[in-house]
């Protein structure tokens, strides 16, 4: 589900007790595969049940207010190198991240958000906001 959310159509992912292997194919020719493992110890359910809720958020598209001020206060204080070691970040996004959580946070607030959707689509260019 996650995969889905970010616009991957074609994965395989598989899950055994001290590993991960997960390969991603973007189109016929480009495909990524990586592998981690996982050390073996005992089960938390509390991390489980918080790994779990940031995967249903981020399925639903949603970003609370209270989540994007959690990013900006985890952020602002971080190196840039600091911010690179994240997964997932892009190296040059890692410049300005924190900047672009400052104006998030600034927007959300002055325009009275709660929270909102969030998409790798261009909707505004397509005309398209929701409002809850």
């Amino acid at each position: 589900h996650l995969l889905c959310a970010f616009g991957v159509t074609s994965s395989n992912v598989y899950v055994i007790s001290n590993g991960i292997f997960a390969t991603v194919n973007e189109g016929e020719k480009d495909s990524l595969s990586l592998v981690r493992h996982v050390p073996l110890g005992s089960v938390n359910l509390s991390r489980i049940d918080r790994v779990n809720q940031v995967s249903r958020s981020v399925c639903e598209g949603k970003l609370s207010l209270d989540e994007a001020e959690g990013w900006l206060r985890r952020l602002a204080p971080m190196s840039v190198e600091e911010r690179r070691a994240i997964p997932g970040m892009p190296a040059r996004r890692a410049e300005i991240i924190d900047y672009g959580a400052a104006i998030l946070v600034s927007f959300m607030r002055l325009a009275g958000l709660r929270g909102l959707y969030v998409s790798d689509r261009d909707n505004l260019y397509s005309g398209i906001m929701l409002d809850d």
